[in-house]
């Protein structure tokens, strides 16, 4: 009876190192540490985050951004030293951190305090640059710009165009091998690359932002040319799912990754007559209602709050609450992605 009791011991210990490797169990608690601030108890909200962020050595770059700025609108500048460090350990650049409008009013507002963060963020800043793989971020930075490039100066031309989808289709195939053989290139891997974090230096402080969205990027730009290719997601589906439950893809967009590639193949997207098609649709019977037009939306939204529980997204009617709220208390809490992240 003892050595049952032991091995069950032994079992349960087991079971509870391996839930908190998965990442999706840790989007779901910061789904609830986000429903004790858009309720108005922002001093839970934080003693939440901290839980989550003390739990996981790893939380996304987004999270540590939001709860800094929740942190700051309360003027808990002791709990926003904690988060402020959690951003630049997580890759959040000092522009970033001041373009949310929450955390520029509490810097400007104490010299002193805001010449300490500064030397924490040059100090957690190059600690947090040394964490990268830097040889894997240069080459994926490589395909992405090259790709931008292309389709820069494509202008209509059909030659152009040609060559511009010749390189999408050529630098999916290669992701692939690459992403089966090293993994997926997310942020925690190699980091924020590429653009700037904040693509505009338009001052977030300016009555004119829409707070439900913001020129904020703290997601991996690899995604986007999940996006752009309709076969990424079909060609690396178990990489993929993979990635999120290693935290190297956020399940927001993962859910976009989903919905684009069937989307496009759905519905015949323009560019089609100019890829090589190599992989073949499966069947779309995941609802995220994430994707940019409304019309691809399922209207059953029992079951997308179910499939979107699946892969720790919030319900839609916490969305909707977000960006009231986002609005409402000027904070940035949707970026990147098409605003959908």
């Amino acid at each position: 009876m003892r050595t049952i009791l032991t091995i069950l011991f032994i079992c349960n210990i087991s079971l509870l190192h391996a839930d908190s490797t998965n990442y999706v169990d840790y989007h779901k608690q910061i789904n609830i540490a986000e429903q004790f601030f858009l309720y108005n108890n922002s001093t839970t909200a934080i003693k939440k985050y901290k839980e989550i962020f003390n739990t996981w050595s790893k939380p996304f770059a987004k999270d540590c951004f939001i709860t800094l700025q929740v942190a700051c609108m309360i003027y808990d500048t002791a709990s926003a030293k904690y988060f402020f460090i959690k951003c630049f350990e997580n890759g959040v650049e000092w522009e970033t951190a001041l373009f949310a409008p929450r955390v520029y009013e509490l810097l400007n507002n104490n010299y002193q305090y805001r010449e300490r963060i500064k030397r924490l963020y040059e100090e957690k800043r190059e600690k947090y640059l040394n964490t990268r793989d830097t040889t894997y971020a240069a080459l994926i930075r490589d395909m992405f710009a090259a790709e931008n490039k292309s389709r820069g100066e494509s202008n209509n031309d059909t030659t152009l165009i040609a060559k511009w989808m010749s390189l999408e289709d050529s630098n999916m195939y290669a992701l692939v091998d690459i992403i089966k053989e090293r993994g997926f290139p997310g942020e925690k891997r190699v980091g924020f690359y590429y653009y700037d974090q904040v693509v505009s230096y338009k001052s977030a402080y300016s009555t004119k932002v829409d707070y439900t969205t913001s020129d904020v990027f703290l997601s991996s730009h690899v995604a986007t040319m999940f996006f752009h290719h309709h076969c990424g997601y079909e060609l690396l589906k178990e990489e993929l799912w993979r990635a999120v439950v290693n935290g190297e893809l956020h399940p927001r967009e993962y859910a976009l990754m989903y919905e684009w590639s069937h989307k496009r193949q759905i519905a015949q997207q323009w560019d089609h007559k100019y890829h090589i098609y190599r992989c073949e649709l499966s069947s779309w019977d995941k609802y995220y209602n994430l994707y940019i037009d409304s019309l691809y939306h399922h209207k059953d939204t029992e079951l997308v709050n179910a499939n979107r529980a699946e892969i720790g997204i919030c319900t839609i009617q916490h969305d909707e609450k977000k960006r009231n709220y986002a609005k409402e208390n000027r904070l940035l809490l949707y970026m990147g992605m098409f605003n959908r992240i």
